[in-house]
């Protein structure tokens, strides 16, 4: 984020899936995470449709969507 935005890209919509691994004492846990990063507009303006710019609404709609997909394809695997 702060690479793009540096460099004057302020449109950005990402979301990263990954695990970390964290020592706590003797033991070594490995969580799963998903991140979300959201800043600028969501839409460029059109003739046909104003800009607007991301809101917690819309970022609350991405979340929901990805989740959903998630639960989608976690019951895929659990068939095979």
């Amino acid at each position: 984020m702060a690479y793009n935005i540096n460099r004057k890209v302020s449109d950005i919509l990402l979301f990263e899936f990954g695990n970390t691994y964290n020592k706590y004492g003797d033991e070594f846990v490995e969580a799963h995470r998903l991140a979300f990063w959201m800043t600028g507009v969501k839409q460029e303006e059109n003739w046909n449709v104003t800009s607007s710019k991301v809101d917690f609404f819309f970022m609350k709609g991405m979340v929901e969507k990805v989740l959903q997909n998630l639960a989608y394809t976690k019951v895929l695997f659990q068939v095979q």
